[in-house]
């Protein structure tokens, strides 16, 4: 039985993580795609090399890439969680075993 309780704790340690990372993913996104509009404008005005922002366009992808790979990990946590504990979540009712 406690074994039981320690997985379950550990299990919301780990949601609340995930949630944790996705937040932190999200706002470095919302950075990112601030900084490559900035930095479209000044291609468009000759004030930035091709290269310049083709390099900003990686760092956009790459905080794209993140911000998916938290959702995805938020995702498995719950799932996990859901699991071990017999509960849905975002129904708040007991998930019925057949």
């Amino acid at each position: 039985m406690e074994t039981i309780k320690q997985e379950i704790r550990k299990g919301v340690r780990d949601l609340k993580s995930a949630q944790q990372r996705v937040d932190i993913t999200e706002r470095s996104e919302k950075l990112a795609e601030k900084s490559y509009r900035i930095s479209l404008l000044k291609f468009e005005n000759g004030d930035l090399s091709s290269q310049d922002l083709a390099l900003e366009q990686n760092r956009l992808t790459e905080a794209r890439t993140n911000s998916l790979n938290a959702i995805i990990d938020y995702k498995n946590a719950l799932s996990d969680l859901r699991r071990k504990t017999l509960w849905d979540f975002e129904k708040n009712a007991p998930i019925e075993i057949q």
